[in-house]
């Protein structure tokens, strides 16, 4: 079974590379390059270019990777979806961001807020090690800011979408992020951060693993 699974906004494929499932094929999506205005939806029908609709599969996102997915699902028709991190409707958003969709914050977004916030970037991401945080900043130093803009927006701008009928919703109680508190129904991970695919991996294969047997 393949499963295609698109990083977090900042992040890429590397985000994926300590998930291993068994009788899987993990296809890790990168951002595809959007233009100015673009829809999570927009995102999802880029993506799908990439899928191989010829055959069953599952869809795997984290924090914006994860609203993207539940969108790429009314196209693709995956036979489950498994958001981590991530947030299933506007409804989970807190107060914060909230907030922020009010305001155009965004054009805030440029190399120099950026270079001066990363270490708070990285904290507010779960970093855990050195090792976390190399990673974390190659990944965002990787995406230009017109992109992390764009793909901000696109997330302030959702309205949401009708669920799929297999959602699977794992989720750290550490989020700084996504604080869980609005989060309905996950699958918790004790001390797990935003960025707990990569560096709590071990646990999620656990927990992933009894879907693929």
């Amino acid at each position: 079974m393949k499963i295609y699974a698109i990083p977090g906004l900042g992040a890429d494929r590397r985000l994926y590379q300590n998930i291993k499932i068994p009788n899987t094929e993990l296809v890790a999506f990168d951002w595809p390059e959007m233009r100015e205005g673009s829809s999570l939806a927009d995102y999802a029908k880029k993506l799908s270019e990439q899928v191989a609709r010829s055959e069953p599969c599952c869809l795997m996102g984290v924090s914006m990777g994860g609203m993207v997915a539940l969108e790429l699902a009314r196209i693709v028709q995956p036979e489950r979806t498994f958001l981590i991190s991530s947030w299933k409707s506007p409804e989970e958003f807190p107060q914060s961001i909230k907030a922020l969709s009010k305001v155009k914050l965004t054009s805030l977004i440029n190399d120099w807020t950026m270079r001066l916030s990363m270490p708070l970037v990285k904290f507010t991401l779960g970093a855990e090690s050195k090792e976390d945080e190399e990673l974390l900043e190659d990944m965002i130093n990787s995406l230009s800011v017109e992109q992390l803009r764009i793909g901000a927006e696109a997330i302030l701008s959702w309205k949401g979408c009708q669920l799929p009928k297999e959602v699977v919703h794992i989720h750290g109680d550490n989020d700084r992020v996504m604080p869980i508190d609005k989060i309905k129904d996950p699958i918790v991970i004790k001390g797990g951060g935003h960025t707990m695919v990569y560096n709590r991996a071990e646990v999620i294969n656990k927990i992933l693993a009894p879907y693929f047997l």
